[in-house]
């Protein structure tokens, strides 16, 4: 090899590397996604039917005298592609996105009695962003 092809094999080189750890650095940033989404919706709130009574939130999965609703089955995943190898990917509702902030955080009934939060966002994002930070260091330290 000549002294003067050096440079532009160096640069090679390290173009190949970006484009292999970017691929699997977007390839963990869809799976930890579908893992988020998997479970912000097991944790999702369903109604319960209270006879004459209204109805009340709680977890847990569907059974006889529960009704699912559109809010735990209004979840999907969105991953996205930008230039310069960013990628970004996120978890919503698309169908009660006005409930999201009411179940996490809680709110006033029309009572004026406060509704307590059903926090099921928050920690699942948090544990997905470690879980996506672990699998970054070891993609980078291969």
């Amino acid at each position: 090899m000549d002294i003067e092809q050096i440079p532009e094999a160096i640069i090679g080189d390290l173009k190949k590397y970006t484009e292999d750890k970017s691929k699997k650095i977007a390839e963990a940033v869809k799976e930890c996604t579908e893992e988020a989404y998997k479970d912000i919706e097991r944790d999702s709130p369903v109604r319960k039917k209270v006879p004459k009574s209204g109805v009340v939130l709680v977890r847990g999965v569907a059974k006889a005298n529960y009704q699912p609703g559109s809010y735990k089955k209004g979840w999907m995943t969105v991953v996205k592609s930008y230039e310069k190898g960013r990628v970004q990917g996120y978890v919503r509702n698309k169908t009660n996105y006005q409930l999201t902030h009411l179940l996490e955080l809680g709110h006033k009934a029309r009572n004026g009695s406060n509704v307590a939060p059903i926090p099921h966002i928050v920690e699942n994002q948090n544990k997905a962003r470690e879980e996506l930070d672990r699998r970054i260091e070891k993609i980078l330290e291969e």
